[in-house]
């Protein structure tokens, strides 16, 4: 694949992302106030910080993943991995969001 070709992948990805986090998907799993609800209220119910509920969620995508690369050489539908992908990817804004947060948050204390 060449530089131009590679390219278009990113930048249709790029898009993909950009929509999906700060659109639909986001007002299903989030409010204006809290973007990170889920995962913060999901963390409470297991026991676990935020960043691991994350984690958790993530993992589901990482084994889909994982099961597409296992059933290689065939390809499954482009749709599929590409979608799965886009998630895991999704989960790694979000979660740099939600360790920004926490860095912030102390960092604020401190200087309390």
């Amino acid at each position: 694949m060449n530089r131009r070709d590679f390219k278009k992948i990113i930048d249709k990805r790029v898009e993909y992302i950009y929509a999906t986090i700060t659109g639909s998907k986001n007002k299903e799993y989030a409010s204006e106030e809290d973007v990170f609800h889920n995962f913060y209220l999901a963390g409470r119910m297991m026991g676990v910080e935020p960043e691991k509920a994350l984690l958790f969620f993530k993992a589901k995508h990482d084994v889909s993943i994982q099961d597409i690369i296992d059933k290689l050489p065939d390809i499954v539908d482009q749709k599929v991995y590409k979608e799965k992908i886009g998630d895991i990817i999704n989960y790694m804004f979000l979660l740099e969001g939600l360790l920004d947060e926490r860095y912030n948050n102390q960092d604020r204390k401190h200087k309390l």
